[in-house]
């Protein structure tokens, strides 16, 4: 549950914001646990670094 104020609701800009604060919690919550991998790596190795990493292909 988020709460906002409603003269803060009513004010587009500010319920854009809201909604966006709301849209980023919900999102963390939900990546509890979960890790994100980034790498550079060359093109030519991206396919033998797949093979080592199976959730790539399925969860």
């Amino acid at each position: 549950v988020l709460i906002a104020n409603k003269d803060a609701w009513a004010d587009p800009w500010k319920r854009a914001k809201i909604e966006r604060i709301y849209t980023m919690l919900q999102s963390a919550l939900r990546a509890e646990g979960m890790v994100g991998l980034k790498m550079n790596a060359p093109g030519d190795r991206i396919e033998a670094i797949t093979k080592l990493l199976p959730s790539l292909n399925q969860p």
